[in-house]
């Protein structure tokens, strides 16, 4: 029972996480972007490295306020880099951003004398000692972004299918800057390896079996609680740290699932969305 009720405030954090996750990384994978949202997330967590020098502790108004416009510098840059795409991938963009900001990272957290603590609480989090003030105030500004996606659908819909040429730059930027503020308050609960594996493998999971948007949503938020939940349990029984422990248990799922994908043919005429 004990561990029931020290679980809860993690779990409940996994919940809200994966909620709004599961949604965006449904955008991104079809997108074809896969690792804008580690890139995002790890830029955000440059703005949290550049506070914890200044003296300031993940979680404080100050740390978020630096990692949310670091956020929004890189959803300016993945933005004005989409019409790149003709003459390069975006990915390449989305790569440098992310190996440019994690070796900054490392340089600025080098003038600390907790640096390497510093950068393993920022790549892995701390999801077990999340407290109900962080987990209501992120759960709220989630149904704001939740709230914005739902009543500009069509046009976030149409920033995401239509052709290369005909995507809105302001569409773009909006998602990407969604998906930054998202990230940012993510990162600082469960780290950035975690962050992206609930952005990413749920969404794949729900690609693979479910064909209609309504369908891969339920889908990926079932696979996240589960997932979730599981991950947690086997962290707190082992002993083992939680995120490492739930980001493997999203592995072992995806290797199933693409398994068993390919036994049932899943993989042809599987379209993005469908309604």
């Amino acid at each position: 029972m004990e561990a029931i009720v020290f679980m809860v405030p993690a779990f409940v954090a996994a919940v809200v996480i994966a909620g709004i996750h599961c949604y965006l990384g449904l955008h991104i994978v079809s997108r074809g972007i896969i690792f804008i949202d580690l890139a995002l997330a790890q830029i955000a967590a440059l703005g949290y490295a550049l506070a914890l020098i200044m003296g300031y502790h993940i979680g404080d108004w100050q740390a978020n306020f630096m990692a949310l416009v670091f956020a929004m510098a890189g959803s300016l840059l993945f933005a004005f880099a989409q019409p790149l795409e003709r003459r390069m991938p975006l990915e390449a963009v989305i790569g440098i951003g992310y190996v440019v900001s994690a070796a900054m990272a490392v340089l600025i957290l080098s003038f600390s004398s907790s640096g390497t603590e510093d950068f393993e609480k920022l790549a892995m989090g701390n999801i077990l000692v999340v407290s109900w003030h962080t987990i209501t105030k992120t759960a709220l500004i989630y149904i704001v972004v939740g709230g914005l996606h739902w009543f500009f659908r069509k046009k976030f819909m149409e920033a995401t299918f239509s052709r290369i040429g005909a995507r809105s730059r302001l569409w773009d930027f909006l998602f990407y800057f969604s998906l930054g503020i998202v990230v940012t308050y993510s990162v600082a609960i469960a780290g950035v390896l975690l962050v992206f594996s609930y952005l990413v493998i749920p969404a794949v999971f729900a690609l693979i079996f479910c064909d209609t948007i309504r369908s891969r949503l339920m889908c990926g938020w079932i696979v996240g609680f589960l997932i979730s939940a599981l991950g947690l349990w086997i962290s707190f029984k082992f002993d083992f740290p939680t995120a490492s422990t739930i980001t493997t248990c999203f592995g072992l799922l995806f290797i199933v699932s693409a398994l068993v994908g390919g036994k049932m043919g899943r993989y042809k005429n599987n379209g993005a969305f469908r309604k």
